[in-house]
């Protein structure tokens, strides 16, 4: 059925550059509206790839936070250790694969327990070799990331 979501988001971005851009006259007000379009066209090239990534990603952070509790993270932050817990004994989102508000919720969770790790991560010798694995796993997640925004060509041509 048309339009797709892809076709819908394409739409919405070729509106604000054929009708509202000639109108925007001040420089900063047209940066803003470029990265706004060029957002609408990555998402709507690529919004589709979303789920998968977050798929991943619940996978990589329940690994990792199940790797800090082993390696003692009851007795490095009882607190943390209590809501890292909590989160990995949240139900999965399976019951429904298209339930994408579900899944980026229980990815939020996930990764809220994992940015309240990251600290002892970093600073005490008994996760130390949590540390290369933390590494790996943000700059696969960079690279991983479905949504691929270019900035605006007036923006990219003033940077230094």
């Amino acid at each position: 059925m048309r339009p797709s979501i892809g076709e819908q988001l394409e739409q919405v971005r070729r509106i604000l550059d054929d009708v509202v851009a000639p109108h925007v006259q001040e420089p900063y007000p047209q940066d803003i509206l470029g990265g706004v379009a060029n957002t609408l066209s990555g998402l709507a090239a690529n919004w589709h790839r979303v789920p998968a990534f977050l798929q991943w990603d619940v996978d990589e952070i329940r690994q990792l936070l199940a790797d800090w509790l082993d390696l003692g993270g009851q007795q490095a932050d009882a607190a943390i250790a209590d809501d890292v817990r909590t989160a990995l004994e949240l139900p999965r989102p399976s019951d429904n694969p298209l339930d994408f508000e579900a899944l980026d919720e229980y990815d939020r969770r996930l990764r809220g327990g994992l940015e309240a790790v990251v600290p002892s991560v970093a600073e005490r010798a008994e996760f130390a070799e949590l540390r290369p694995r933390l590494t790996e796993y943000f700059s696969a997640r960079v690279d991983r990331y479905p949504i691929v925004v270019a900035p605006p060509p007036a923006f990219a041509a003033r940077r230094p």
